[in-house]
């Protein structure tokens, strides 16, 4: 159990709020040119957050040193890789995801440059690998009664929690991301009975291999892998809106994660449905 105070979001952090301040005059310049870019994050909080990091980094008398000397100073997810490796990936979905998190840094390290003399490319990547490799999904509702933690919910904001963002995948791991705004505390709440001398596992949620490569920099083995399978409809198919409505009303998306496991028994139906 942690004090939300200690989770580093703005919505709980109130260490965060001068620079939600200074940062203020420049949200909607940055808005528009994240808005012109239609693949872009829209999520100011994250700036914040980011800079947030570099600065604290800086201070030598900061509260938050004892959790910042413990993160990672280099990483080796694709924004770190050299010219030459990431040759080797051209053509693919990740080095195309590479080069729009690269535009996005740069349009943010610019909005910043306003505020902060010396703020570099390299101390944005270093602050949005560490954010992207440990942050958590926060219900910023209590939800101890009746447990909800979808990532895709506005009310669930990503935040770095420390002590407990330490935890390394494990995709069997079954855990719980518990708010209480009765006690102000947040809870990290595990299935699995803790044995001494163990490791105490998180669990990252269904990715494929590409993500997990380019927020944390490692894959799994693909028996536990996810593929992301995304169903198309045209705006000119003449029967989009019956196909919306037979979705809406079976509680269905257009995006899914599909595990191998998934994908083998749909293959193993349609092979039998012709026999």
């Amino acid at each position: 159990m942690l004090p939300q105070r200690l989770l580093l979001h703005p919505r709980f952090c109130r260490d965060m709020d001068l620079i939600v301040k200074i940062l203020e005059p420049y949200k909607e310049i940055w808005l528009k040119e994240c808005e012109a870019r239609s693949h872009m994050v829209k999520e100011f909080d994250l700036v914040v957050i980011y800079w947030f990091l570099v600065r604290e980094r800086r201070n030598q008398s900061s509260f938050w040193k004892p959790y910042i000397d413990i993160l990672q100073s280099d990483f080796d997810t694709p924004l770190y890789w050299n010219n030459e490796e990431l040759d080797i990936i051209k053509g693919t979905n990740l080095y195309e995801g590479t080069q729009k998190i690269h535009d996005w840094l740069d349009i943010t390290l610019k909005i910043l440059q306003n505020c902060d003399d010396y703020i570099t490319k390299s101390d944005l990547i270093w602050a949005y690998t560490v954010f992207t490799s440990r942050a958590i999904g926060v219900n910023i509702n209590d939800n101890t009664q009746t447990y909800s933690c979808d990532i895709d919910s506005p009310d669930v904001v990503p935040t770095l929690i420390p002590f407990i963002d330490i935890f390394n995948h494990n995709s069997e791991a079954k855990v719980k991301f518990m708010t209480n705004n009765t006690t102000n505390s947040f809870v990290f709440e595990t299935e699995s009975d803790g044995i001494d001398g163990k490791e105490v596992w998180n669990n990252y949620g269904a990715k494929t291999n590409e993500q997990f490569l380019l927020s944390y920099g490692f894959v799994q083995d693909q028996s536990h892998g996810y593929y992301w399978v995304q169903l198309a409809l045209s705006k000119n198919d003449f029967l989009l809106e019956s196909k919306l409505n037979i979705l809406k009303k079976y509680n269905l998306g257009l995006r899914y994660f599909m595990s191998r496991t998934h994908i083998w028994c749909l293959t193993i139906s349609n092979h039998t449905s012709r026999f």
